[in-house]
């Protein structure tokens, strides 16, 4: 309960962020609704026609998250509290051997998304 009501302070901080104008950009120009609409939209069915073009799609953002999750969310996050904590003895051992185990399950990640990901750029064939 106490770790829950120090976090708390952070957040009553004040940092004058408030109290700035920050523009979006130099003008203040904004493109009209209907230029904004037809841009997102535009976007939007690119990235799914790359999508459909490519039907390993969900292998290569499973390869991405499988090269970005132990560094994410592991590694940096250990050193982290590593930095602020400074434990020792059996804390740092346990730290170092989760953080060992997880780079190894990341490492059985990416070579299972690689496997998956060649054999299916063997068989690719647009619209198939």
């Amino acid at each position: 309960m106490a770790a829950a009501l120090g976090s708390r302070a952070m957040y009553l901080v004040d940092t004058g962020a408030a109290n700035e104008h920050v523009p979006l950009n130099e003008t203040g120009y904004l493109l009209p609704l209907w230029q904004r609409l037809v841009l997102r939209s535009a976007f939007v069915a690119l990235l799914t026609f790359l999508a459909i073009c490519m039907p390993f799609f969900n292998v290569v953002v499973g390869l991405v998250g499988s090269l970005c999750f132990w560094p994410l969310s592991i590694a940096f996050p250990s050193m982290m509290w590593y930095k602020v904590y400074r434990p020792t003895g059996w804390t740092l051992r346990t730290l170092a051997a989760v953080n060992a185990f997880m780079l190894l399950v990341c490492l059985g990640a990416v070579v299972g998304s690689v496997q998956s990901l060649i054999n299916q750029w063997s068989t690719f064939q647009f619209f198939a």
